[in-house]
């Protein structure tokens, strides 16, 4: 795989990241030539893929009923396969670097992608202590479950735009689209992806103008993702050619900070909630406001209901989320009143600590009964 070496070596993280595409094209392409790509009959009924890396097309081998979770050696909570898994529902665990791969075959394995343990041959007493979780993961989607046709809106009778991002199962939520209030994002590389082939022009001209007539049926706006930090400063020049800006968190966070989301060696030090990051968001808002237009935030940050709160605060004027997170984003917003959450955004934008920020949030949560919605900060896994 020199190519892939050749990419590793790149300066730009986001190109050095590229390798890993670029081996799972190799294996895919050698799978396919030696006729070992496995059939769908092969794959246990319980089955969890490990690998170093894995793609979304080696993912898409295993029936979606089959899949039950994802380990990696390498990758990060915002890889591209987290994302795909956790848009699916299916608990996943990455970077676990130490993790000796050859050891996993055939044996059982219990995967908790909410505190990020993977157990190998569970006990029963380990098999127990996971089986108990469950009943609480149920009663939480219950609870959720509730919230459907309820408007996210904060105590005080804020309305707060909820849109969902759209990928892997596109077609399947087309059918639903009455459901959702729109499509903050679409992640077109998955279109691709999950192909054997590149799709045809015509196939993508039929794709995104099924989902503009599904979801903006009317005349469709013209807006300008941030995602780099020099484009915070050209806010007032954008907004005399768009209509709405949408910050894009997920690369946001990793070229303000210069911290490569996808490698596991310094992926502690990407955080959402790095002052920095919190000041930046702050700053993207008054600007964008100050022009009259108004932001939305499509990056993961928008589905975590702690960081949810603080992007309300903040003056994010809609949200954008896969849509396994709606439900618990809504329940946070439904809440709080809108001056509580501009009063956690105070607090926040003066601390001057990831740690601090997670307590503060976290205990707001804790105390708008919401314990349930509290997510494992860092510096605790």
């Amino acid at each position: 795989m020199e190519l892939a070496h050749v990419f590793e070596q790149a300066d730009d993280p986001y190109i050095a990241a590229r390798a890993e595409d670029i081996r799972n094209i190799g294996r895919h392409f050698l799978s396919r030539l030696q006729g070992t790509a496995p059939a769908t009959d092969e794959y246990p009924k319980q089955c969890i893929p490990a690998g170093i890396e894995l793609s979304p097309a080696e993912i898409s081998y295993v029936p979606r009923d089959r899949l039950a979770g994802v380990i990696c050696l390498k990758g990060s909570a915002l890889s591209h396969i987290t994302i795909i898994c956790r848009a699916l529902g299916i608990p996943a665990v990455m970077g676990l670097s130490d993790l000796p791969l050859g050891y996993l075959e055939g044996c059982d394995v219990a995967v908790d992608g909410n505190q990020g343990v993977v157990c190998l041959n569970p006990s029963p007493a380990d098999l127990n202590e996971f089986r108990q979780r469950m009943p609480e993961e149920q009663a939480i989607a219950a609870q959720l479950d509730t919230l459907r046709d309820l408007p996210a809106e904060t105590l005080d009778g804020m309305s707060i735009p909820l849109h969902i991002n759209l990928g892997i199962g596109a077609e399947e939520v087309l059918t639903r689209a009455d459901e959702y209030e729109g499509v903050g994002l679409y992640r077109m590389e998955f279109f691709f992806i999950a192909r054997n082939t590149l799709p045809t022009e015509e196939e993508q001209y039929l794709l995104y103008r099924n989902l503009l007539e599904t979801f903006a049926p009317s005349k469709p706006q013209i807006g300008a993702m941030i995602e780099v930090p020099s484009a915070v400063y050209l806010i007032a020049a954008l907004s005399r050619q768009v209509d709405f800006f949408s910050i894009g968190t997920n690369d946001l966070t990793q070229y303000l900070l210069a911290v490569d989301r996808n490698n596991p060696r310094v992926q502690g030090s990407y955080d959402n909630l790095h002052p920095a990051v919190i000041q930046v968001l702050h700053d993207i808002v008054q600007r964008a406001h100050h022009q009259n237009r108004p932001v939305g935030v499509c990056g993961e940050m928008a589905g975590n209901p702690a960081s949810a709160l603080l992007l309300l605060g903040l003056g994010v004027d809609s949200l954008s989320m896969n849509p396994s997170s709606l439900a618990r984003v809504k329940w946070t917003l439904r809440s709080f009143t809108m001056a509580q959450a501009r009063e956690l955004a105070g607090t926040a934008l003066e601390i001057e600590n990831e740690a601090d920020t997670y307590r503060l949030l976290n205990s707001a949560l804790n105390a708008a009964g919401l314990k349930a919605l509290i997510g494992v900060a860092p510096d605790e896994v």
